[in-house]
């Protein structure tokens, strides 16, 4: 059986209404930090996905597994004995094509199927080769990170207004964004960046959500977000810190 582009994977998950938004932040790290393109293997143990989701409870961590596995979209090899770890297999309840807008009167599926109705075999899991190209087109489109025009990297779409957008404290979007205050300012996020609530939810307003996925840009982008006010430090400070 072919093994599913894990990028196209995670976008198919993330359409999911099924999937609640703990188990979708699951299955981001798995997909995103602990598939390994090269040797196929996923093999995480529950301790270690518990110290990367940090925020999130083990027997959280284990409900959403539990869902991915029992939803079709993840398969489990427990590992039996010292040295043997639990295997994970990324797969797909019906065939994954490419996200689409919603055309006017047609209906939206993740699935093929002529007229857009969900695809009953459940058996498809591997990906699709007529589609592979425009996949891969897609994916990398997808690795840029969604910056406002003014920015310092040279990726941002041109014609774009200035955005805000809310990256919520549990997020994996915000997990990322705490390693970048951390090793740009060496200090912990809400130090560094106004915490607000919306709609019930702690986080931050920020340009994007998650920081460049090039760490060759962050310093850039450290100056910027203190040149544009998007921190709680004061650019003159800043200066003063620096020369300490």
């Amino acid at each position: 059986m072919p093994k599913l582009n894990r990028f196209e994977w995670l976008k198919a998950v993330l359409q999911c209404a099924e999937l609640n938004s703990s188990t979708k932040a699951v299955a981001s790290a798995l997909s995103v930090q602990f598939a390994n393109d090269k040797t196929g293997q996923l093999n995480p143990s529950l301790k270690t996905l518990d110290e990367f989701l940090a925020g999130m409870s083990l027997a959280t961590i284990k409900r959403c597994l539990k869902q991915l596995v029992e939803l079709g979209w993840l398969f489990r090899t427990e590992g039996r004995g010292a040295g043997n770890h639990t295997e994970y297999d990324l797969r797909a309840p019906a065939k994954i094509i490419p996200f689409r807008p919603k055309k006017k009167g047609a209906p939206m599926s993740l699935s093929e199927e002529r007229k857009g109705s969900f695809v009953t075999d459940k058996g498809s899991m591997g990906d699709l080769s007529n589609i592979r190209k425009e996949q891969s087109k897609e994916q990398k489109n997808a690795l840029e990170p969604d910056i406002p025009d003014g920015g310092p990297s040279g990726s941002a779409r041109e014609g774009r207004a200035t955005e805000t957008v809310f990256v919520a404290r549990q997020s994996f979007g915000c997990r990322q964004w705490e390693k970048f205050t951390e090793r740009m300012f060496g200090d912990w996020i809400d130090r560094i960046l106004p915490e607000v609530i919306e709609n019930g939810e702690r986080g931050y307003w920020l340009p994007a959500k998650f920081p460049p996925t090039n760490k060759n840009d962050w310093a850039a982008w450290r100056n910027w977000l203190i040149a544009d006010d998007w921190t709680l430090l004061a650019a003159s400070k800043y200066g003063e810190r620096d020369a300490c």
